[in-house]
């Protein structure tokens, strides 16, 4: 705009303001549980994601993250604008599989304002509990424990997993009980089978010890002959160390 005064123009323009945001939002997750067990029997098949994230002017963009024990990626949740208040996951991986008894997963939340200024919360952490699948007639458990070929057995996780696993046989009382333990590639043939035979000795052993009829149980080590990932999978192949619990009911 231009006025004229004493015939000499001046200029004059609006007053602006500039506002300079370095300030990310806040936030936090929540679990609806620590552990959950996504076997379809209708008891804590999902979890719920509670990510939650304010800031002065707003959120514009988000994503949950939720990385496995290797640190891949196996489940994302992304959008713009608002947060959602809660999502729900029902534990399925990235090739529709179910995860193993026991395994950890850590959780990731980023928001990010309209001035990109980010927000990022540390790793959080939930596992699952005694995931028990159904096939046909009989049940299957898989246990993944690196730690049992290097510590003589006396893994805690793994003395953890095989007392749940006592009381939920006990429990269910099947008919016949058959143990697997397998191994990855690393090392020799001969001596991962041998690894494995001792170790689903030590499973029989210890549930036996725990009241479970000696009779029902079958048990059998075998080494690298059944590898879940190939071996050029990377750390992937670290989840054929494994011991498989098979429940059998009827014929």
């Amino acid at each position: 705009m231009q006025v004229t005064k004493d015939e000499i123009n001046f200029a004059t323009t609006l007053q602006k303001s500039i506002i300079i945001d370095s300030t990310p939002p806040r936030g936090s997750i929540h679990f609806s549980l620590k552990e959950f067990t996504p076997d379809d029997d209708c008891y804590k098949d999902q979890i719920i994601i509670h990510p939650y994230a304010i800031d002065k002017y707003s959120v514009e963009k988000w994503e949950v993250n939720v990385f496995d024990n290797n640190g891949e990626i196996i489940k994302k949740f992304m959008g713009s604008s608002g947060v959602p208040k809660a999502l729900r996951w029902n534990g399925r991986l990235r090739d529709g599989s179910i995860p193993f008894t026991f395994e950890k997963f850590n959780v990731q939340f980023t928001a990010w304002d309209k001035a990109g200024n980010e927000m990022q919360t540390l790793n959080d952490t939930f596992s699952t509990g005694l995931v028990v699948a159904l096939e046909g007639n009989q049940q299957h458990i898989v246990f993944s424990n690196e730690g049992i070929f290097r510590n003589d057995n006396e893994d805690a996780t793994l003395l953890r997993f095989l007392r749940v696993l006592g009381r939920k046989i006990r429990y269910l009382a099947p008919e016949k009980v058959h143990i697997e333990v397998h191994s990855d590639f690393e090392g020799d043939d001969d001596v991962n089978l041998l690894k494995t035979e001792k170790v689903a000795a030590f499973v029989k052993d210890f549930l036996v010890s725990y009241g479970i009829d000696e009779k029902i149980i079958s048990f059998r080590g075998m080494g690298e002959t059944k590898p879940l990932y190939p071996e050029g999978s990377g750390k992937l192949r670290n989840k054929n160390n494994r011991i498989e619990i098979f429940l059998h009911y009827g014929n």
